[in-house]
């Protein structure tokens, strides 16, 4: 109810006693992260409770791509990959985490990895323009230029 009336600092403790009870409820950790980032407190407990979150339940998507999307904005990309590929392994179908993996990848500036990354997304969907302007530009960085 708190939440709801905008009183985070309420609900924030609320949830911490929860939290205290019932220990590895991820739906009760992710909830809590994502007060903190409502409340503006510090977003260091915000990603500690949904890092918890997902190590009592690492299949919750939005988790995963909250903490991903973090670790970007805080360009540590070489942690946001090891997420983008656990959202993969659990939504093989969606595009968007193979791009996420792949732009982290040029982001540390692994452009061979990055490359194949993006290839191998080109052949599981041949339509993505994305795809297709990422390959073009990296094989162009890397001298691999198709001269027909």
């Amino acid at each position: 109810i708190y939440d709801l009336q905008g009183r985070y600092k309420d609900a924030t403790k609320w949830f911490s006693v929860l939290t205290a009870r019932i220990p590895n409820d991820s739906n009760t950790l992710s909830r809590l992260g994502q007060l903190y980032l409502n409340a503006n407190e510090d977003p260091q407990e915000a990603m500690h409770y949904k890092l918890e979150s997902f190590r009592n339940f690492p299949l919750d998507l939005d988790v995963i791509g909250w903490i991903g999307s973090e670790f970007v904005k805080d360009e540590l990309y070489g942690k946001s990959i090891y997420f983008f590929q656990q959202a993969a392994l659990i939504q093989p179908n969606e595009v968007k985490w193979g791009l996420m993996i792949a732009s982290a990848l040029r982001r540390v500036e692994e452009y061979e990895s990055a490359l194949r990354e993006y290839e191998r997304l080109q052949q599981r969907f041949p339509g993505n323009s994305e795809c297709k302007r990422n390959i073009l530009t990296l094989r162009q960085m890397l001298g691999k230029v198709d001269r027909h």
